[in-house]
């Protein structure tokens, strides 16, 4: 299966869990609140855990290519 979504700075938490729900191990391993931050926007969860978002989107990027190549 190939991904051709790029994820943004813009999606909210829950947007990536709703699309990619494997997601949700990145998520937590990068130290995003992924209960109760869920509405936040990636930038704005980033900026609260203190992270770069491009990094951020970069190891979700990822995460998401291998799960796809896995399938």
């Amino acid at each position: 299966m190939k991904n051709n979504t790029t994820i943004d700075a813009s999606w909210t938490v829950n947007d990536v869990i709703e699309k990619f729900p494997d997601a949700i191990t990145t998520l937590n391993a990068l130290g995003l609140d992924t209960c109760c931050g869920g509405n936040l926007s990636l930038a704005e969860s980033a900026a609260e855990a203190g992270l770069d978002v491009d990094k951020i989107i970069a190891e979700l990027m990822s995460s998401v290519s291998e799960l796809a190549q896995a399938s």
